[in-house]
């Protein structure tokens, strides 16, 4: 049952208890109305009957002194109306000490009313009037009526006011108990309610201060209520669920970013070798370069001294020729022959020299070469 209906539930069921306080009041008060206007009609009804029997003894008592055709009819209606309220008396007088004596009236009016009519045909003014004091003895039955008629209103009267204070106080003992069954309806459901969602929320604050550790609120009503109660368990796992994947997932990067640190350090040291080798690299071919030049340079000397040899050579065929046109000229020549061949032997001793340095430096350059290659290769691994 949903907390609408069950609201709704409680209101009717306060309405409902109302309804029936309400209903028995109103009954009760009616019953005491009804009572009363129907006893009321017995007074109305006794009081009538005392007058019309006391009309009747007057307009018999008018026909005894004066009998004219119109006190006669004046009397036969006031017996009629007598009779007739003779009978309504028997219909409404329903008390047993009240009915003996209505009857004992009603048999003397009765009686009375028979010898009457006789009187007023024969128009016997002695019988007439002997009928009209006969009717004394019934205003004397229906005065002792009245009194037990009144009588019996006064003690109706006790009642009614009895059963006033009596419906007055069911009144205030039913609102009482209204009030107290309704209250205490009214704060079962309330704590029924107020209840959970107080847990309910303690256990959200848990939740936000980041404690997922909470116990479940036992409540097992299949309504709003035990809805959100579901609903908000179920978060409550989710959420721990969650927690514990972003711990693993924090793990994980931990240890990749761990990982990645190692790497790191190791691609440190890599670039660390890779530096000392290229400036390694760098001084080797620095070598290289000044024994290429160097190698340039000696070249450079070397083409000079063939040049030169090629000149004292061209310059000795010369004077060869000249020796052999002109062996004649004398020891100066053969002299001079000898000095330049001389100079040639040196020349060529020089170029020896050069060459041996020459390929010293091309063993030198090999070896740089070779280290160059071992230390590229080393790069690589």
């Amino acid at each position: 049952m949903t907390i609408k209906k069950k609201l709704l539930l409680n209101l009717l069921l306060a309405i409902g208890l109302s309804i029936v306080m309400i209903s028995f009041i109103i009954y009760r008060m009616l019953m005491v109305q009804a009572s009363n206007q129907d006893y009321v009609q017995v007074l109305l009804t006794v009081q009538n009957l005392q007058a019309e029997t006391s009309a009747t003894k007057q307009s018999l008592s008018n026909f005894s002194f004066n009998p004219t055709e119109a006190n006669k009819q004046d009397a036969l209606v006031k017996m009629e109306k007598t009779s007739q309220t003779f009978a309504k008396a028997k219909e409404v007088i329903q008390q047993d000490n009240s009915k003996v004596v209505l009857d004992k009236a009603l048999g003397k009016f009765t009686a009375l009313e028979s010898e009457a009519k006789k009187a007023l045909e024969e128009k016997v003014s002695a019988e007439v009037k002997r009928q009209s004091l006969r009717s004394e003895g019934i205003l004397n039955d229906l005065h002792l009526l009245n009194i037990q008629v009144n009588e019996y209103y006064d003690f109706l009267q006790e009642d009614l006011k009895n059963q006033i204070q009596f419906i007055i106080l069911a009144a205030i003992i039913g609102s009482i108990l209204l009030v107290v069954v309704a209250g205490g309806i009214g704060i079962r459901l309330t704590s029924s309610i107020t209840r959970p969602l107080k847990k309910i929320a303690l256990n959200a604050q848990e939740i936000a201060k980041g404690n997922l550790m909470i116990e479940k609120v036992p409540y097992k009503h299949k309504d709003e209520l035990g809805t959100l109660n579901e609903s908000f368990d179920l978060m409550a796992v989710q959420l721990t669920s969650l927690l514990r994947k972003v711990n693993m997932a924090s793990r994980e990067v931990e240890e990749f970013a761990g990982g990645i640190e190692q790497e790191n350090i190791a691609l440190t040291e890599i670039s660390n070798q890779v530096a000392v080798s290229t400036d390694e690299l760098s001084a080797g071919a620095q070598t290289v370069s000044e024994d290429l030049q160097q190698s340039v340079e000696l070249i450079d000397d070397m083409d000079k001294e063939i040049m030169l040899n090629l000149d004292h050579t061209q310059e000795s065929s010369s004077y060869s020729k000249e020796a052999v046109d002109a062996i004649s000229e004398g020891r100066k020549a053969i002299e001079g022959q000898k000095v330049l061949i001389t100079e040639n032997k040196e020349a060529s001793s020089s170029i020896q020299a050069a060459t041996d340095q020459f390929a010293g430096y091309a063993a030198k350059i090999q070896d740089m070469a070779q280290t160059v290659s071992a230390i590229a290769d080393q790069t690589n691994l």
